[in-house]
């Protein structure tokens, strides 16, 4: 059998799969990294190191665009 490479059409990727995956690994390396020089780190540490971490697999994994028509910066709270 062979495959005619120019009918092949690409897959789309699981999005749900991606996200979820960039969301456990930056919850884990955010929890590894408030941890890492304080075996008992403040609340407030932890707060802040784990949802940078996680936006920063999620920027890992996909490109997110600012719409032209929009001048307001993108924000991304939790």
């Amino acid at each position: 059998m062979k495959i005619e490479v120019d009918k092949l059409v690409p897959k789309m990727p699981n999005l749900y799969e991606l996200l979820g995956e960039a969301i456990e690994y930056g919850l884990r390396r955010g929890w590894s990294r408030a941890h890492k020089h304080d075996d008992k780190p403040t609340e407030e540490l932890i707060f802040d190191t784990i949802p940078k971490c996680i936006m920063e697999e999620i920027f890992e994994r996909f490109e997110l665009i600012q719409s032209e028509c929009e001048e307001k910066p993108i924000r991304l709270e939790p």
